[in-house]
């Protein structure tokens, strides 16, 4: 992963084998960046979306193993525990054209990865019992 600071946002572009989720979540915090937007594209596989069952409150989880556009990657920086949190949405799609979409819990990089990283106000999560979520606590 490179990056540079431009005005007030990142360009950050991940190198193929990069883990997405885990090289943003380590750049946040080496640039203490507690709350902000993300969005970006990119090729990918071995990528891991959710989609939050509101009974249960937990996650359901699918793995997709092929090679994937990241045809949409969405989302915000805030804090939980103190500690940086990446809340992702990515929409993936298919050699036909199929798309899937949901929380991205992984993915890695299988061509390139490209996002802005814009930084924010401060967004610290609280746990939500009700909801069965770290929700930013405002």
């Amino acid at each position: 992963m490179k990056y540079r600071k431009e005005g007030d946002h990142y360009l950050v572009v991940f190198d193929k084998g990069d883990e997405l989720v885990q090289s943003l979540t380590e750049l946040v915090a080496a640039e203490s960046i507690e709350g902000g937007i993300v969005r970006g594209l990119g090729g990918v596989t071995n990528v891991v979306l959710g989609f939050f069952d509101t009974e249960k409150k937990e996650y359901l989880r699918k793995e997709f193993a092929g090679f994937y556009e990241l045809a949409n990657l969405v989302g915000d920086i805030s804090l939980v525990d103190g500690k940086p949190f990446c809340h992702l949405h990515a929409v993936i799609s298919d050699a036909e054209m199929r798309a899937f979409a949901g929380h991205l819990f992984a993915a890695e990089v299988s061509v390139t990865g490209e996002l802005i990283l814009t930084p924010g106000e401060k967004a610290p999560r609280q746990f939500n019992d009700e909801i069965g979520l770290n929700l930013i606590d405002l």
